[in-house]
């Protein structure tokens, strides 16, 4: 019977307490939850924040430091989505935070199904500097209705990087007159 050599036998050692002392660790750790799709505010408005969104496309992409942020908007094709965001159906105003740096932007569209509104970029300092636009008011036709920005049109280098949607029901007249 062959010997094994000690060095061998050490190195064997050493690689299965290391593997215990690896699955050990990983069992500490708390599983990491996504992150939610839709934040509901105390005053009842829905924000859609850029690490809830689903990103479709290849180079767009979520940077999270410092702050999350859906960057690198290169290719018109290419669109965040919050999946069922909208709840209930109603009509909502529509505020954007985003951040365009000069020579850059373009024509977009924030949409809910067949219904949309139509805005266009305004340059900010630079890419890190955003700001909050209140877009207008969006018409959603049914409970569970996906959230989407899409780009409209040419894009001038890169079209915006976004934080935050956010969505403020507004009040049905008619339920108002009710009561």
């Amino acid at each position: 019977m062959k010997r094994i050599p000690p060095i061998l036998l050490a190195v064997a050692l050493l690689l299965a307490l290391f593997q215990i002392s690896a699955t050990a660790d990983d069992a500490k750790k708390p599983a990491t939850q996504p992150a939610p799709v839709v934040v509901v505010q105390p005053d009842g408005s829905l924000l859609l924040k850029a690490e809830g969104a689903r990103i479709h496309g290849f180079k767009m992409h979520l940077e999270m430091k410092p702050e999350p942020t859906i960057i690198f908007w290169v290719n018109n094709q290419e669109y965040p989505e919050w999946p069922h965001a909208a709840a209930k159906k109603g009509t909502y105003a529509v505020e954007i935070t985003y951040s365009c740096a000069p020579r850059s932007g373009g024509d977009f569209a924030v949409t809910a199904a067949a219904n949309k509104i139509q805005s266009k970029t305004e340059e900010t300092a630079d890419w890190h500097t955003f700001k909050t636009v209140k877009l207008g008011n969006l018409k959603v036709l049914n409970d569970n209705t996906s959230i989407s920005i899409i780009a409209n049109g040419r894009l001038d280098r890169a079209l915006m990087n976004v934080r935050s949607l956010k969505l403020t029901p507004i009040p049905d007249k008619e339920n108002e007159k009710k009561k």
